[in-house]
């Protein structure tokens, strides 16, 4: 259980924490303990991409009627679900979390904290946050 944004630490994975509320967005806020909420952002709700899962009728990206079922049911306020820490912002008191069963998996002994801290040939745990024209963009744990 944290107690304030400045003791989460990225890469940790925080087991059993409640789920708070049904975000509009698609997404999950969760408590971290002692007032501390993280936000499971949509797109780290579940492994596979969300975009095989979109009606295919409107276009307009909403969450199909599956989907939905899935979300609802397994992140009903209340149950207890187990997130790792991707980024946390102390000043601003924001914390992004995943519950990809595959992040949470994965093992992270040493993770990239900073960029400055990485060295040619270091190996490492990350996931592509954004997909451009240009190429991808990985970010690591804060």
């Amino acid at each position: 259980e944290a107690m304030g944004h400045a003791d989460l630490k990225p890469g940790t994975i925080y087991k059993d924490v409640p789920v708070l509320q049904l975000l509009e967005s698609g997404g999950v806020l969760v408590d971290l303990g002692v007032g501390t909420k993280g936000i499971v952002p949509a797109i780290h709700l579940f492994d596979k991409a969300s975009h095989g899962s979109v009606d295919s009728g409107g276009g307009d990206g909403v969450i199909s009627g599956y989907r939905q079922k899935i979300r609802s049911a397994k992140y009903k306020i209340g149950n207890l679900v187990s997130v790792r820490c991707l980024t946390v912002e102390p000043a601003t008191r924001q914390c992004v979390l995943t519950a990809k069963k595959t992040l949470l998996a994965n093992n992270v002994e040493d993770p990239i904290l900073d960029y400055p801290s990485i060295q040619p040939g270091h190996v490492a745990a990350g996931f592509v946050s954004k997909v451009e024209d240009t190429g991808l963009i990985v970010t690591f744990y804060n």
